[in-house]
């Protein structure tokens, strides 16, 4: 009966050392740019691959061609989109103990602006816009350009202008021109992206 006792005591204090060992594990933040290759650790110490496993967001991702465990345990993953990104979990196949977390963090170019429009106002315009997501950098500013929206059919088109200040604060959400018959496009801009989508909003005497 001691015996039992002692085995059971025994198990119990195996149970929550691992349980422990799971929860102890803190989730580190890596970020990555689209595109690119990223190894993501499996804890510490070097594990061969054939005795972890990875999964993401819960679900297990090891089939993915672009995705293969290395001799040290580390997840390889190439050519990185945005639908990879998530929480990464390498967990040992037989103690399924969880040696690291990685959540994913992939950057892309910002996303159009939303919301852009203009309000005429007796010799100015106001343009006013709303950042949905900044693809992972902070803005560094915005840039606004127009140009007239009918030319003579004999003249080139009219070029586009930079509307003044050219960098506009990446905190602005207006701004403020003189008003014109113009068509108008503004994007956002980080310090590693310029927003391919640019926003063409039409400004009427």
């Amino acid at each position: 009966m001691i015996l039992k006792t002692i085995f059971c005591v025994l198990i119990v204090v195996v149970l929550a050392e691992v349980c422990c060992c799971m929860d102890n594990v803190e989730t580190e933040e890596m970020g990555v740019d689209e595109r690119q290759n990223i190894f993501l650790p499996c804890g510490e110490e070097a594990i061969e691959s054939y005795r972890v496993s990875w999964v993401r967001d819960g679900r297990d991702d090891n089939q993915t061609p672009r995705r293969s465990i290395f001799n040290n345990g580390s997840l390889f993953i190439s050519d990185i989109t945005r639908h990879d990104a998530g929480i990464y979990e390498c967990q040992g196949i037989e103690d399924e103990i969880i040696r690291s977390k990685v959540k994913l963090v992939v950057r892309t170019p910002p996303p159009p602006l939303v919301n852009v429009t203009v309000h005429a106002c007796t010799i100015l315009a106001s343009i006013r816009w709303e950042v949905e997501d900044t693809g992972g950098y902070p803005i560094d500013y915005f840039k606004a350009q127009f140009r007239l929206k009918h030319t003579p059919d004999d003249q080139l088109a009219d070029p586009w202008h930079p509307v003044v200040p050219e960098h506009i604060s990446s905190s602005a959400v207006r701004l403020n021109y003189s008003r014109t018959r113009i068509k108008l496009e503004i994007v956002n801009s980080t310090n590693f992206y310029l927003s391919q989508c640019k926003q063409t909003v039409l400004c009427r005497n």
